[in-house]
C-alpha cells in the first residue's frame, strides 16, 4: 500500500457552448431592440497548477488500484461580441463572457505496472467555479447580467507514471471534465439561456510516495 502527494502544472482548455432564444426588449431612448436566437462558443484556456494526493494498492504485482484527489488553480475567460439594431436604427453591442476558475476532482484509478512504469485509466467526480457576464452597450445606456455557480460533473482520463527514484515519481496525465448545462441570465430581458461547460487538462506532475 502506498500513499503519495504531489504537485502538477499544465494547460486547461475549456468549451462553453452558449444557446439562447430570440427576444425583444424596449429601450427608453431608442425604441425596441430584437436579439435573434443565439448559438455561440467561448473557449477559455490557460495554464493551471495545483496539487494531488492519493492512495494505491497492488492486488497483484502488475495491477494497481487506487483513489486520488486533486485541485487546480487558474482563472481563464473568453468572450464573444455581437451587434444588433433597434427599431430606431441605433446599434447596440453585446459582450458575453465565460470565466473558468478553480477545479477539483475525486477519482478512482486502475493501472498496469511494468517495472518502474505505470499506465492507468481514471474516472470519478469533478467540480469547478464558473462565472458568466453579459453587457449590452448603446450610446446612452448599459445593460448588464451575470451569474456565478459551482458546477458539479464527471471526469475521465488516463496517464503514465514513472518511478525514477525509490520514493519519487513523475507523470503525464490527461483529463476530460463535463459540468452539464448552466442556466444564465440575458441582459435586457427576464429570459435565460444556457451554457454547456466542458474542460480538458493536460498536466505534468511530480510526487513523493511514502
Amino acid at each position: 500500500r502506498v500513499l503519495f502527494r504531489s504537485q502538477h502544472v499544465g494547460y486547461r482548455w475549456g468549451n462553453a457552448n452558449h444557446t439562447a432564444p430570440s427576444y425583444t426588449f424596449p429601450d427608453n431612448n431608442f425604441g425596441t431592440f430584437t436579439s435573434v436566437a443565439r448559438s455561440e462558443r467561448q473557449t477559455p484556456a490557460g495554464v493551471v497548477g495545483g496539487a494531488f494526493a492519493g492512495f494505491n494498492t497492488l492486488p497483484t504485482p502488475n495491477l494497481l488500484v487506487g483513489v486520488e484527489a486533486d485541485v487546480s488553480a487558474g482563472r481563464h475567460g473568453d468572450s464573444t461580441t455581437s451587434r444588433f439594431v433597434s427599431t430606431d436604427g441605433v446599434v447596440a453591442q453585446r459582450n458575453s463572457r465565460v470565466t473558468l476558475n478553480w477545479q477539483s476532482t475525486l477519482r478512482a484509478r486502475v493501472g498496469y505496472v511494468s517495472g518502474h512504469w505505470l499506465a492507468y485509466v481514471t474516472g470519478g467526480g469533478a467540480v469547478t467555479d464558473v462565472k458568466w457576464e453579459e453587457t449590452i452597450t448603446t450610446s446612452l445606456a448599459t445593460l448588464r447580467a451575470g451569474a456565478s455557480d459551482t458546477r458539479w460533473g464527471g471526469v475521465v482520463g488516463a496517464g503514465i507514471e514513472h518511478f525514477w527514484q525509490p520514493n519519487m515519481l513523475v507523470r503525464v496525465q490527461y483529463l476530460y471534465e463535463h459540468f452539464g448545462n448552466m442556466t444564465v441570465p440575458l441582459a435586457g430581458t427576464t429570459q435565460t439561456g444556457a451554457i454547456k461547460i466542458r474542460a480538458q487538462k493536460l498536466t505534468v506532475g511530480f510526487g513523493y510516495k511514502f
